[in-house]
């Protein structure tokens, strides 16, 4: 593949996930949406949503097609559907 940014699955402990790839010479570097605990003296009291950029082997990712403005659409709806998950679950924790 030619350097530059593709839309791509990697696969991680049967997990799949969504993102952008990106491809510099031999370096292969995945970009996701992860939920992180909060950084705060109470753990408990939620979480965020943070970019990953992690380094990747070829055969752990399969490309879709090159990073265009529909893909970042979707990039964000998947960012808007983790942070919709996340404040439920913080309601559903302070009910109990």
């Amino acid at each position: 593949m030619q350097d530059g940014q593709y839309a791509a699955t990697y696969t991680r402990d049967q997990e799949q996930i969504f993102g952008k790839l990106d491809i510099e010479g031999d370096a292969l570097h995945f970009t996701s949406w992860v939920k992180q605990l909060k950084n705060s003296e109470r753990p408990q009291q939620g979480r965020v949503i943070a970019r990953s950029r992690v380094w990747v082997m070829r055969e752990q990712v399969e490309v879709h097609g090159e990073w265009d403005g529909a893909q970042e659409a979707r990039f964000e709806a998947i960012r808007r559907s983790m942070e919709r998950e996340i404040a439920q679950g913080d309601y559903q924790e302070k009910l109990f």
